[in-house]
């Protein structure tokens, strides 16, 4: 009886380990092409600024981190400012009238880049100009935002995670 049930449990171990052998059931094709590379901006949200314009810099650090399946793969993004109608739904949700910031009163040190294999995150400086945005703030009555969200055309972007904003709350 017991080399009976040897030889079937035997056989059955058997069965199940060619079966398996099939590229269906490779890891590869299970997890979504989506996951394998997912990309994520931190912080993310929305921020108060409350800058001196005294100041003639101030110096923020953003990072964009890697996740996923296969974080070994290189990836490439993007920090690209919100488009007009992107700023226009941002508005329109929260009841503001912020204008876009303009260009020459931030840089950042890399809109594009590259995460190579080796890397699971990328710091990006982002510096603002307070006193170029005074001025800006003086010579027209406007509230100014600064919304940067993270593009990829070859990767996932965590959606919760894809934005920042920089409200430009008060200039001392």
């Amino acid at each position: 009886m017991k080399r009976i049930y040897y030889k079937l449990l035997f056989s059955l171990s058997f069965i199940l380990l060619v079966a398996c052998q099939s590229s269906d059931y490779d890891l590869d094709n299970i997890v979504p092409q989506e996951y394998h590379k997912i990309l994520s901006l931190k912080p993310s949200g929305v921020f108060m600024l409350e800058l001196s314009e005294e100041d003639s810099e101030y110096k923020k650090e953003l990072f964009v981190w890697k996740g996923g399946y296969q974080t070994e793969q290189p990836a490439k993004a993007a920090l690209r400012l919100f488009t007009v109608e992107e700023l226009a739904e941002y508005n329109a949700q929260n009841g503001t009238s912020y204008q876009l910031l303009n260009e020459r009163n931030y840089s950042l040190s890399e809109p594009s880049f590259e995460l190579l294999s080796t890397d699971h995150f990328k710091k990006i400086d982002l510096v603002l100009y307070p006193n170029q945005i005074a001025a800006d703030m003086n010579a027209a009555d406007l509230d100014y935002i600064l919304p940067l969200k993270l593009i990829s055309t070859q990767d996932s972007v965590l959606a919760t995670r894809n934005s920042i904003i920089f409200i430009i709350d008060n200039l001392k």
